[in-house]
């Protein structure tokens, strides 16, 4: 009997990798999507790979708990991999209900460590005391709806979720004096309670994501992601096309898994870094894998696969030197600024022929490209892009 895995998550592009590196090392597949909207099924249900398909309503915790329940084998414990913030969080939250049936991501199987180190602000101190450089940053309390600003904040910042599930990505901009600043808080305090972490801004030249896999004490991390180009409005920050490649800066590598090592993490992790007047920078840590993850399995390193055989006591955590450097292009992002008219169809034709791969696309798996062509480029569709790219054009 195969090993049993479940993928969870929100993002259809970052559950999709993580399925296809699942299914490619031979486990049977189940997915359990996530979302605010009752759409069952997306375009990774039509993976091959994919054997049993379900939803939970976001922000809902005990749903998707119950959908995971409702999973558990009789024949051995079934494996638990989120693909985002959310998914992550819940798992860890539930431990002690969770650790007789299930295998997952943690850290000494301590319910509730995951989520402490969700938090932003004591990963930098943290990444600090591992000798990383670290931007300075201030942490500002929003409760029923008020906050107080610190009195040394240094101007330009740049201000973020200190956790992530508990925000969102339209607050982060730069600020260059303190009323942009109250601006931006203001609008995150009429919604909700959230702290935040104000980082002092740096003109990056260059970004970067590291992927990796922690056993608890053995770290690996192969490569190193460049973001080559972002995508626009709600995908701003988010690599539409990337590079991936052998890291030549050891250094920065090994200050990194002694990081990790510290950390005491049992999982799939996913590290945001950039460079500034000549440093490297440490940013923040996932404690998953996003939709990225996919360029390191498609270039010749199945990561989740290496964690499955932690979990399940079939291999040991080696050393892996080498990907197959490669351009890939994630097509969501592309056909997303696509339709909401921020580059024209001719761009995303180039963007998709100028990457070695994506992340959708792949001649093993065909049917969900398939679908993906089928659902955003009917005649409705395409009249409603040249609308928007017109009137971006025009404006």
């Amino acid at each position: 009997m195969k090993q049993k895995v479940i993928v969870i998550g929100r993002n259809y592009t970052s559950r999709l990798g993580m399925i296809r590196a699942v299914g490619l090392a031979g486990y049977d597949v189940a997915v359990i999507k996530t979302n605010r909207y009752p759409i069952l099924e997306d375009i990774d249900a039509y993976s091959k790979y994919v054997k049993e398909y379900y939803y939970a309503k976001e922000p809902n915790r005990d749903e998707l708990i119950s959908v995971i329940l409702s999973l558990k084998s009789e024949k051995g414990k079934t494996i638990l991999i989120p693909v985002d913030d959310f998914a992550a969080s819940t798992i860890d939250e539930n431990i002690d209900l969770l650790k007789a049936d299930f295998l997952f991501p943690n850290i000494r199987l301590e319910q509730g460590a995951v989520n402490r180190l969700m938090d932003k602000n004591y990963q930098k101190l943290l990444a600090r005391q591992a000798g990383l450089n670290v931007a300075e940053g201030w942490v500002v309390n929003i409760e029923n709806h008020q906050y107080t600003l610190p009195n040394d904040i240094k101007y330009p910042v740049f201000p973020k979720p200190q956790i992530s599930f508990k925000g969102n990505k339209s607050c982060m901009r730069k600020c260059n004096n303190e009323r942009e600043l109250r601006n931006v808080l203001d609008n995150v305090a009429k919604v909700r309670d959230c702290p935040m972490l104000l980082e002092q801004y740096c003109e990056i030249t260059k970004e970067y994501a590291l992927l990796g896999f922690s056993d608890g004490k053995e770290v690996i991390i192969p490569a190193m992601i460049q973001m080559l180009e972002s995508g626009s409005g709600g995908h701003h920050g988010v690599t539409l096309k990337g590079k991936i490649f052998n890291p030549d800066d050891f250094v920065f590598i090994n200050q990194l898994k002694q990081f990790m090592q510290s950390l005491h993490f049992c999982g799939l992790f996913d590290i945001d870094a950039y460079e500034s007047n000549g440093k490297l920078y440490f940013n923040e840590l996932n404690l998953r894998f996003g939709a990225s993850g996919y360029a390191m399995t498609n270039s010749g390193i199945n990561l989740p696969d290496c964690f499955i055989k932690h979990l399940t006591g079939r291999g040991q955590t080696t050393e892996i030197y080498k990907v197959n450097e490669a351009v890939f292009v994630n097509e969501k992002v592309a056909y997303d600024d696509f339709y909401n008219g921020f580059i024209s169809l001719s761009k995303y034709k180039k963007y998709l022929k100028n990457g070695n791969f994506g992340f959708i696309k792949s001649d093993d798996d065909p049917k969900t490209y398939n679908m993906f062509i089928s659902q955003n480029f009917s005649f409705k569709k395409r009249l409603k892009r040249e609308i928007k790219y017109l009137l971006r054009c025009f404006s």
